[in-house]
C-alpha cells in the first residue's frame, strides 16, 4: 500500500501571488486624496476670510438704521403758493416714497421677487442654490449669463458698496447681506430696496416709476403686467425702458410674467 507522502516539518509554502491594483486606479485615488486635501485647505482659508468679513460687515452694520433713513429722504421740491404747482425739483430725480410695507400690493411683490429673487423669504440673504445654478449655468455658456444676487445684496450694494464688478465687491455684499437680514425683517428690507432702486426716467422707487411709466401715483392700480415690466427694469433701467426701447421692455415683462406663472402668483 502506497504511503502519501507529507510536508517536511518547517518546508516553506509557496507564496500567494499578490495582487495589484490597476496604474490607472492607483492614480485616481492619489488625485482625489489631494484633491480633498485641496478642498478641505482652501474651505478652511475660506471660512476664516468669511469670518473676518463677517466682522467687518457686522462694524458697517452701525449705521443700518440711519441708512434706512437716508432713503426716505427725497429730493427737493419746491411749490408755488397754492401748495399744487410744482417750480422747482433738485436735478432730474423723482421719489414718491412708500412710507409703510402694508403700501405694497402683493402683485408688486410678486413680481419684484420673480423678477429678481423668488426665494427672497426664504434664504437668509444668500441664496445658494441660485448661486451654484449660476455658477454653472455661466461656465457652461462662458460668459456672465446670469446672477445670483438677492434683493438683500442689492440693497448692500446700493447702502454700504458699490456697482464695481469685482469679486471683493461682491463679497462684501454676501456678508452685508448676512448681517443686515439679522438686524431687519424682510419687510423692512423689501421696502427699502422698493424705494431706492432706480427704475430709469429719472424715478427712484417703485412709486414714482409707476407715475413715470404709467401715471399712476396708486400702486393698487397696477396690473400684473405693469407690476412685472417695471420688476425687470432695474437690471437694465436706461437702455431697456419702455420709452427708450419698448420692444425690448415687452419681452422682459413677459419673462416675468412666465415666472409669476410658473410659481403660482397669477
Amino acid at each position: 500500500m502506497a504511503v502519501k507522502p507529507t510536508a517536511r516539518s518547517g518546508a516553506r509554502a509557496r507564496p500567494s501571488k499578490k495582487r495589484t491594483s490597476p496604474l490607472w486606479l492607483r492614480w485616481t485615488k492619489r488625485i482625489a486624496v489631494v484633491l480633498v486635501l485641496f478642498v478641505l485647505v482652501v474651505g478652511s482659508i475660506g471660512g476664516f476670510a468669511g469670518m473676518l468679513e463677517l466682522r467687518k460687515a457686522g462694524d458697517r452694520m452701525g449705521g443700518l438704521e440711519k441708512k434706512l433713513d437716508q432713503i426716505d429722504s427725497p429730493a427737493t421740491i419746491i411749490y408755488a403758493r397754492d401748495g399744487k404747482t410744482l417750480l422747482y425739483r433738485a436735478s432730474s430725480e423723482y421719489r414718491r416714497l412708500i412710507k409703510d410695507y402694508s403700501e405694497i400690493p402683493q402683485v408688486v411683490i410678486d413680481a419684484t421677487l420673480a423678477a429678481e429673487d423668488k426665494r427672497f423669504f426664504d434664504h437668509k440673504g444668500v441664496d445658494f442654490r441660485a448661486a451654484f445654478r449660476s455658477i454653472f449655468k455661466n461656465v457652461k455658456e462662458g460668459r456672465q449669463a446670469e446672477g445670483a444676487s438677492t434683493i438683500t445684496m442689492q440693497l448692500s450694494k446700493r447702502l454700504f458698496t458699490s456697482a464695481e464688478k469685482s469679486f471683493r465687491r461682491k463679497v462684501e455684499d454676501v456678508a452685508n447681506a448676512i448681517e443686515i437680514e439679522r438686524r431687519v425683517t424682510k419687510r423692512q428690507i423689501l421696502r427699502a430696496y422698493l424705494n431706492q432702486v432706480y427704475y430709469g426716467e429719472g424715478a427712484y422707487g417703485i412709486r414714482a416709476a409707476a407715475d413715470v411709466y404709467f401715471g399712476k401715483k396708486d400702486l393698487t392700480k397696477l396690473t400684473p403686467a405693469e407690476a412685472a415690466m417695471l420688476a425687470r427694469l432695474v437690471r437694465r433701467p436706461s437702455a431697456e425702458n419702455p420709452f427708450q426701447d419698448l420692444e425690448v421692455a415687452l419681452r422682459n415683462r413677459n419673462t416675468v410674467l412666465k415666472i409669476m406663472r410658473d410659481e403660482n402668483m397669477l
